[in-house]
Protein backbone atom coordinates (compact mmCIF):
# COMPACT_ATOMS: atom_id res chain seq x y z
CA UNK A 1 0.00 0.00 0.00
CA UNK A 2 2.72 2.48 0.95
CA UNK A 3 4.76 1.37 -2.03
CA UNK A 4 1.93 2.19 -4.45
CA UNK A 5 1.49 5.58 -2.79
CA UNK A 6 5.19 6.32 -3.18
CA UNK A 7 5.20 5.21 -6.84
CA UNK A 8 2.14 7.26 -7.77
CA UNK A 9 3.49 10.28 -5.89
CA UNK A 10 6.82 9.88 -7.68
CA UNK A 11 5.10 9.78 -11.07
CA UNK A 12 3.14 12.93 -10.23
CA UNK A 13 6.35 14.66 -9.11
CA UNK A 14 8.03 13.78 -12.39
CA UNK A 15 5.02 15.14 -14.29
CA UNK A 16 5.27 18.36 -12.27
CA UNK A 17 9.01 18.59 -13.04
CA UNK A 18 8.26 18.21 -16.76
CA UNK A 19 5.85 21.13 -16.67
CA UNK A 20 8.21 23.25 -14.55
CA UNK A 21 11.08 22.48 -16.92
CA UNK A 22 9.06 23.56 -19.94
CA UNK A 23 8.04 26.76 -18.15
CA UNK A 24 11.71 27.39 -17.30
CA UNK A 25 12.66 26.90 -20.96
CA UNK A 26 10.02 29.44 -21.98
CA UNK A 27 11.20 31.98 -19.41
CA UNK A 28 14.81 31.36 -20.43
CA UNK A 29 13.88 32.00 -24.06
CA UNK A 30 12.35 35.32 -23.10
CA UNK A 31 15.46 36.20 -21.10
CA UNK A 32 17.79 35.32 -23.97
CA UNK A 33 15.77 37.29 -26.49
CA UNK A 34 15.55 40.37 -24.28
CA UNK A 35 19.34 40.85 -24.29
CA UNK A 36 19.53 41.54 -28.03
CA UNK A 37 19.69 44.78 -29.97
CA UNK A 38 17.18 44.07 -32.74
CA UNK A 39 13.75 42.47 -32.88
CA UNK A 40 14.75 39.94 -35.54
CA UNK A 41 17.79 38.77 -33.63
CA UNK A 42 15.75 38.44 -30.45
CA UNK A 43 13.02 36.50 -32.22
CA UNK A 44 15.53 34.16 -33.81
CA UNK A 45 17.28 33.52 -30.49
CA UNK A 46 13.92 32.97 -28.77
CA UNK A 47 12.82 30.41 -31.36
CA UNK A 48 16.16 28.59 -31.32
CA UNK A 49 16.27 28.52 -27.52
CA UNK A 50 12.69 27.22 -27.35
CA UNK A 51 13.26 24.46 -29.92
CA UNK A 52 16.55 23.28 -28.41
CA UNK A 53 15.24 23.52 -24.85
CA UNK A 54 12.01 21.69 -25.67
CA UNK A 55 13.90 18.87 -27.41
CA UNK A 56 16.32 18.64 -24.49
CA UNK A 57 13.53 18.41 -21.88
CA UNK A 58 11.58 15.85 -23.91
CA UNK A 59 14.64 13.62 -24.41
CA UNK A 60 15.71 13.77 -20.76
CA UNK A 61 12.28 12.97 -19.38
CA UNK A 62 11.69 10.34 -22.07
CA UNK A 63 14.68 8.41 -20.74
CA UNK A 64 13.51 8.87 -17.15
CA UNK A 65 10.05 7.51 -18.03
CA UNK A 66 11.68 4.71 -20.03
CA UNK A 67 13.85 3.71 -17.07
CA UNK A 68 10.83 3.68 -14.77
CA UNK A 69 8.86 1.60 -17.26
CA UNK A 70 11.70 -0.89 -17.66
CA UNK A 71 11.97 -1.15 -13.89
CA UNK A 72 8.26 -1.88 -13.48
CA UNK A 73 8.33 -4.49 -16.26
CA UNK A 74 11.35 -6.21 -14.71
CA UNK A 75 9.59 -6.19 -11.33
CA UNK A 76 6.53 -7.86 -12.87
CA UNK A 77 8.70 -10.47 -14.56
CA UNK A 78 10.48 -11.14 -11.27
CA UNK A 79 7.18 -11.55 -9.44
CA UNK A 80 5.86 -13.96 -12.11
CA UNK A 81 8.98 -16.14 -12.10
CA UNK A 82 9.16 -16.38 -8.30
CA UNK A 83 5.68 -17.95 -8.07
Amino acid sequence: MIRKLILTTGEKLIDIFVVLSLIAVFIGGIGVSSNTRSFGEGLLLFILFEIIGFIYVVIIFFFIYLALDIRSILKKIEENTSR
